[in-house]
């Protein structure tokens, strides 16, 4: 069964771009390109909308009455939606003035430098002890942003392994507001179990139930708290 909604998308505010005029049709890694410079628009409908989980998330609290502020955004049969929400919430976030990390585990696909049109830097196993995570992040054009990419661990090499919670705690530490990118990686990000919340990002008329169920089902078996999902026409 595929979702449907008579909820408003963010596409609803306008018309849609034309290499998205068909609703059965994702955007291509090329098109979410031109999509991301909506971004820098303040009045543009996804930047709006972005703009309205990003307050989600400041008033969000966990169940100690702490904010949560390492966040996974996971795919539910939406990989492109998920990168692009993660992109533009990273913009929305640290142009409110928090000091934000966007973690790219899109292992190798380069996908978040590809939307900030930066070379992708070195990517980091995240499982791997590390002395210095600074040198592996990389500053974007926006102010306050940054970012990091993480790559899949070595099962030949454990190493210097490390629980995800102990590599994400320093990180979390030093950034306002860390969002993990899982949407290339979202059955087996290693990350998503040391997250302390959750958004599922759906794409309207194309996430399945049973798929969705399967992701909320793996926070609830994790003990990651489900913050909301957002639906992407």
């Amino acid at each position: 069964m595929r979702l449907r909604t008579l909820e408003p998308s963010y596409r609803s505010a306008g018309p849609l771009p034309p290499e998205a005029e068909s609703e059965a049709q994702a955007p291509s890694w090329g098109e979410m390109d031109q999509q991301s410079a909506g971004a820098a628009e303040p009045t543009d409908a996804l930047a709006q909308a972005t703009r309205n989980l990003r307050t989600m998330i400041a008033t969000a609290r966990l169940n100690d009455g702490r904010a949560p502020k390492a966040i996974v955004l996971l795919s539910a049969e939406a990989e492109p939606e998920t990168a692009l929400t993660a992109f533009n919430l990273a913009v929305a976030s640290a142009r409110s003035g928090w000091r934000t990390l966007l973690v790219d585990t899109s292992n190798g696909q380069a996908v978040q430098p590809r939307l900030f049109r930066i070379e992708p830097g070195a990517a980091i196993a995240p499982l791997r002890d590390v002395a210095d995570l600074g040198a592996f992040i990389q500053q974007t054009a926006v102010p306050d942003l940054f970012l990091l990419s993480v790559g899949g661990a070595d099962p030949s090499n454990t190493g210097g392994a490390v629980d995800p919670h102990r590599f994400l705690q320093p990180l979390i530490d030093d950034f306002d507001l860390l969002l993990i990118d899982a949407s290339h990686t979202s059955a087996d990000c290693p990350l998503s179990e040391a997250a302390e919340a959750a958004i599922v990002v759906l794409r309207q008329d194309h996430s399945t139930v049973s798929c969705v169920g399967e992701v909320i089902g793996r926070l609830r078996m994790q003990g990651t708290p489900l913050l909301g999902t957002f639906l992407v026409a």
